[in-house]
């Protein structure tokens, strides 16, 4: 039976300090993973903890996730909200 190791202290970092650490990873970056964590496998992954109004980065976790080869496709309930199209107007012929 495998169990979960404790985080250690170093474990948890900011964006601003993640990405002074990691130049590949820049601030946007972060964010953006963040925003579409729900699609991406970081949310599965647990590699972002909020506390409060701040939100911080499990390093092993989030490299984790990247040595695993991150998700390639989207969850197919995301599917649906991401492929939708607005109708277009067409002009009227003939005048």
């Amino acid at each position: 039976m495998q169990t979960e190791q404790l985080p250690r202290d170093g474990d948890f970092t900011s964006f601003a300090e993640f990405s002074r650490e990691n130049r590949a990873f820049p601030e946007g970056s972060l964010r953006w993973l963040r925003f579409n964590e729900a699609t991406n496998g970081l949310a599965e992954a647990g590699a972002f903890v909020q506390v409060g109004r701040r939100v911080l980065i499990d390093k092993p976790k989030f490299f984790a996730w990247l040595r695993r080869g991150q998700r390639s496709s989207p969850p197919a309930s995301a599917t649906k909200t991401l492929h939708r199209t607005m109708p277009v107007a067409r002009k009227k012929s003939g005048t």
